[in-house]
């Protein structure tokens, strides 16, 4: 009884969310250049850390 009464308040949380962002933040949204250079950025934040770690 507990899966189907949690999925559909799932369902709607993600709904607003996604609405919520479309018309916030429509200006504000990255560019796919900007999240490449984050992902790049993050993943060699990782590596050292993973590297500092390791060593």
């Amino acid at each position: 009884m507990s899966n189907p009464t949690a999925s559909p308040p799932q369902q709607g949380q993600d709904g607003g969310q996604h609405g919520q962002g479309g018309q916030q933040g429509g200006d504000d949204r990255p560019t796919l250049e900007e999240l490449r250079q984050q992902s790049v950025a993050l993943s060699e934040q990782i590596a050292q850390h993973l590297g500092r770690g390791a060593k």
